[in-house]
């Protein structure tokens, strides 16, 4: 076990931080981007947003529990928390957030990027369909952040 003040802790702390940051902000970026196609159509930023190639930084919203668990197991006094509501309620909204951005934001914007390529109908609701997964999604990970940082009382 490691202090909670030590260097390597501090620096796994902080790459589960960085890894869920990068991870749900991309998922946040598919929604803007999603807005944006819907407000201005096919611009050459949307285009090359939605190319059709795996959201690759939004993958890493998987990676957001391999580094808890770390950060967990390895930081002295941590496993308490185990038991702790505000620490289920927080894994419970990790797995509803994921399990939404990979079923409702990553495969659409591949579905997108062939929908503007074609020229498709369906470009509106796939583009809907993306911003209101982002949006629920970033509502998620924010109720998430909170509780994992002030963890309450519960």
């Amino acid at each position: 076990m490691l202090s909670n003040r030590s260097p390597i802790y501090d620096t796994l702390l902080i790459l589960h931080v960085l890894v869920g940051m990068l991870g749900y902000g991309a998922v946040i970026f598919s929604g803007v981007f999603s807005r944006k196609l819907l407000k201005d159509g096919p611009l050459p930023s949307t285009l090359k947003y939605f190319d059709g190639s795996p959201n690759i930084p939004g993958m890493f919203v998987g990676l957001v529990p391999v580094f808890g668990v770390i950060v967990l197991l390895l930081g002295r006094g941590n496993l308490p928390d185990l038991t702790k509501g505000w620490f289920d309620i927080a894994v419970g909204i990790w797995v509803l957030s994921a399990a939404i951005a990979f079923m409702r934001v990553f495969p659409p914007e591949r579905k997108l990027h062939q929908a503007i390529t074609e020229e498709s109908d369906n470009i509106g609701t796939l583009a809907k369909s993306i911003s209101r997964a982002s949006g629920v999604c970033s509502v998620l990970y924010v109720v998430a952040f909170y509780l994992m940082l002030f963890k309450p009382r519960f």
